[in-house]
């Protein structure tokens, strides 16, 4: 971080925007004709203070769809972090000095000296992060990445001055909520500055979802409950210490897929993650590991592919009462596997591989009904999730999909 995005980034803490907007009240900004970003505004809450920053119009309709899915009935905290992982944009952020990485104190404690800055209260040193789709947040941002992020910072200050003195009512109708489906104001740099000067339609064709729908593992998960517990029954958990495809230096999010049962009623329960990130990912792999628990259905032993994943691995597998064993030729049960689930995250040509959203969600509902029909009945639905799952197969019979796909819908829910 330069100095004069040290500069951007202070003044932006210091007219607190989220105050005047929420997050779902996007904003769009002309770059000098070159590209147009879409500005969201966190912090309302006084949470998380952060300015996101998307540089596409896909990414737009995606922060969309998150916004949306949130109302969904039973939403579950894990789908809710898959949806929200699945996105990319640009993020300034302001963190306690505790949660900043050393080095980016040092610079801003110098810098705030140099300038003679006083800052008090918390969530005050600011930091840039890339975020993509199925990664953790990378702060290594490249240079034209960093000039988007100055011109975004300036935009929202000069906002910031275009909404003083006006009421809430007048800056909702100025600046209309995203789920709304109105046009987007848009900003363009003037003789004074970043001005609203027009509007830009809201974008109306997403991308495919990169991370598999948390509520297919839902779904697998009823579907063990109802096995028999049988003595050969096994689930064997795969962990991959390192990405299975690189992209850059990012390290894929801590991701979990259960597969689906052979002849032998063997389970295996895969999952792929970076070490250094263990930390993230113990906590979710901890919650998951106790739902099989509780579901009768945990597994007797886990493969990992080398000895550091094994010390990191031992306290939540001993804690579980698992077996952890070593197992080098663990990585070949999962690549062919999960290939279509990375396949479009860690490709820079995303445009060129993405399938449309329609066809991605119909693959998903396929899957979907396949285990559905497997589990047999909506009343063999685990409690928790039972509701959701009704809800959108409701939702998917007054849609346009296929007449075969409504007529297996209707089979399954008339087994009630």
């Amino acid at each position: 971080m330069d100095k004069e995005l040290l500069q951007l980034a202070h003044d932006y803490r210091q007219c607190k925007l989220w105050k005047k907007l929420n997050e779902n009240q996007v904003i769009a900004v002309d770059l000098a004709g070159k590209k147009t970003i879409y500005l969201s505004v966190l912090g309302i809450l006084g949470e998380h203070i952060a300015l996101s920053i998307y540089q596409d119009p896909k990414e737009v309709y995606q922060l969309k769809r998150v916004m949306e899915s949130s109302q969904e009935p039973c939403f579950s905290p894990l789908h809710q972090q898959e949806l929200f992982l699945d996105q990319d944009y640009l993020q300034v952020s302001f963190l306690n000095k505790e949660e900043s990485d050393p080095e980016d104190v040092a610079l801003i404690q110098a810098f705030r000296q140099d300038q003679g800055i006083r800052v008090r209260g918390p969530q005050t040193f600011p930091s840039i992060e890339v975020c993509r789709s199925n990664h953790l947040p990378w702060k290594p941002v490249a240079k034209k990445d960093l000039s988007v992020i100055k011109a975004a910072l300036q935009a929202s200050l000069d906002l910031a001055l275009a909404l003083e003195g006006l009421t809430q009512p007048e800056r909702a109708r100025l600046i209309p909520d995203l789920r709304k489906g109105q046009p987007i104001p848009l900003m363009k740099k003037e003789v004074q500055g970043y001005q609203i000067v027009a509007t830009t339609p809201q974008p109306t064709k997403g991308r495919s979802p990169v991370i598999r729908h948390q509520r297919l593992n839902e779904l697998e998960l009823a579907r063990l409950k109802k096995l028999p517990k049988t003595a050969d029954l096994q689930l064997d958990l795969v962990l991959m210490p390192e990405p299975i495809q690189e992209f850059a230096k990012q390290a894929p999010f801590f991701m979990y897929s259960l597969v689906g049962v052979d002849a032998a009623s063997t389970h295996c329960f895969i999952t792929g993650f970076a070490r250094e990130y263990w930390q993230e990912a113990s906590g979710m792999l901890n919650q998951l590991m106790k739902e099989l628990v509780d579901y009768g259905s945990a597994p007797h032993r886990i493969c990992v592919t080398n000895e550091r994943t094994a010390q990191l691995l031992q306290p939540l597998a001993a804690g579980l009462g698992i077996d952890c064993q070593i197992d080098p030729t663990a990585c070949g049960l999962v690549r062919d596997f999960e290939e279509d689930l990375f396949q479009h995250s860690l490709s820079e040509d995303l445009v060129e591989r993405d399938l449309d959203l329609e066809e991605w969600d119909l693959a998903t509902l396929a899957d979907q009904l396949r285990i559905l029909e497997e589990i047999g009945s909506p009343n063999a639905l685990p409690r928790d999730i039972r509701e959701t799952i009704l809800w959108q197969l409701y939702h998917a019979l007054d849609s346009n999909i296929p007449i075969a796909f409504k007529q297996r819908i209707r089979h399954f829910l008339n087994q009630s």
